[in-house]
């Protein structure tokens, strides 16, 4: 016969914080700590086309923190200003190498032994306003798609109509798949 599970208990009135700890725990997924590696694909591509186009030396600016273990702004605010003029910069890839900027950030200061900076990178001025251009103007450009439904209904053509011109639409898109399927 398959052993089954023990019943749970449930709690007396007077249970005390001691009986609750010493009761076993729900295990969790562990959580993957952010680090540079993790954005190794973007970073890869990206920090050595900017070094380049800089006409920088990768070793002397990949410190990003100076003497005295304060980041070195003007590299980060020169690395995202380029990025943003990118053609085809995205969110996501405009995202990724905040985080991989942050976290390397994040690991020079560890290895001097000193306190992490969350969210600086993103903070900072040029690279925040940048920051919210890039993912205002993506809110924007998916929105744009939205906005022929939104007229439709705004035109209150009311329900029966909308159903129309969807049924419409559906049979002339079968029907040009069924016409293109007949000429092959």
């Amino acid at each position: 016969m398959a052993e089954t599970s023990p019943v749970a208990q449930p709690f007396a009135d007077d249970v005390t914080v001691e009986e609750l700890a010493a009761r076993p725990k729900q295990p969790r997924a562990p959580r993957k700590e952010s680090s540079e590696d993790a954005y190794a694909t973007s970073a890869n591509k990206w920090w050595p086309k900017f070094l380049k186009a800089a006409g920088w030396d990768g070793t002397e600016k990949g410190v990003f923190i100076d003497a005295a273990g304060d980041p070195i702004d003007g590299t980060f605010r020169q690395l995202f200003i380029w990025l943003y003029e990118q053609d085809g910069m995205t969110k996501s890839i405009y995202k990724t190498m905040l985080a991989w900027a942050q976290a390397r950030l994040n690991k020079q200061r560890a290895d001097r032994l000193l306190a992490p900076m969350p969210e600086y990178v993103c903070n900072l001025p040029g690279v925040k306003e940048r920051k919210q251009e890039l993912y205002t103007g993506a809110r924007e450009s998916h929105m744009e798609h939205m906005t022929d439904l939104q007229a439709a209904i705004e035109a209150d053509i009311g329900f029966d109509l909308m159903i129309e011109m969807v049924e419409l639409c559906l049979n002339c898109a079968v029907r040009a798949c069924q016409i293109a399927s007949d000429d092959l």
